[in-house]
């Protein structure tokens, strides 16, 4: 059996159960309970100075330190060559 053809059968068995058990016993819309309302959040809170409180911390992400490390080394003629190579901390 292929890969996809088996993966679409898991998905489809139950998926038909579920239609089959919801086209016997479909509710009645007016017998479900009202979920109950939810609360309406007050104002944001504001600083003295007017600043909203969610707004009022500020992180500055400095960025990582790089410096550039140069070594001699000799190639495969046997000539000395620079080499560089920048290094994170």
């Amino acid at each position: 059996m292929e890969r996809r053809t088996f993966i679409l059968s898991l998905l489809a068995v139950p998926a038909a159960v579920a239609l089959k058990s919801e086209a016997k016993a479909a509710p009645v819309l007016g017998s479900l309970p009202q979920p109950a309302p939810v609360p309406v959040q007050e104002a944001a809170v504001t600083l003295p100075d007017g600043t909203p409180v969610d707004y009022a911390q500020y992180r500055h992400r400095r960025r990582r330190r790089r410096r550039t490390v140069c070594t001699w080394r000799r190639n495969r003629y046997g000539r000395r060559v620079r080499v560089c190579r920048t290094v994170w901390y």
